[in-house]
């Protein structure tokens, strides 16, 4: 009984740290993805030494802001990029973020915070581009 109890905990153990998503985040799935309203292009390109180059941007209110998607699980949040210091954001600074899951190939964005667009959007439907 021990070895059975034992044998449970480090399956529940092991299973904390996976993530159901793994190999199913858009930049796996496809190299552009864009939205027409709001205006927002996704690219990613799979480097050679197994790294990804990411160029996130949305067009809002006729300016383009350099965008960072962070996508863990079925939630997202986008946050804008400096340029002075792009490898630093804050949560605070968040522009949207909710969950997220695939429908008909498109990637849904379904907004619970909304600190950019007013209430404008309640999801966002980005198309892959092949």
């Amino acid at each position: 009984m021990k070895k059975v109890a034992a044998i449970i905990l480090l399956v529940m153990f092991l299973l904390c740290g996976c993530d159901p998503r793994s190999g199913q985040y858009p930049h796996q799935k496809a190299e552009r993805w864009v939205s027409e309203d709001p205006m927002i292009s996704l690219e990613y390109t799979h480097n050679e030494d197994g790294t990804w180059t990411f160029c996130e941007e949305l067009y809002w209110n006729d300016e383009l802001i350099t965008i960072a998607v962070a996508m863990q699980s079925d939630c997202f949040c986008v946050y804008p990029i400096d340029s002075t210091n792009p490898d630093v954001i804050h949560h605070e600074d968040r522009l949207f973020s909710g969950t997220w899951k695939y429908r008909q190939g498109n990637l849904i964005l379904m907004i619970e915070e909304d600190y950019i667009f007013d209430g404008q959007y309640s999801q966002i439907v980005i198309t892959p581009i092949k």
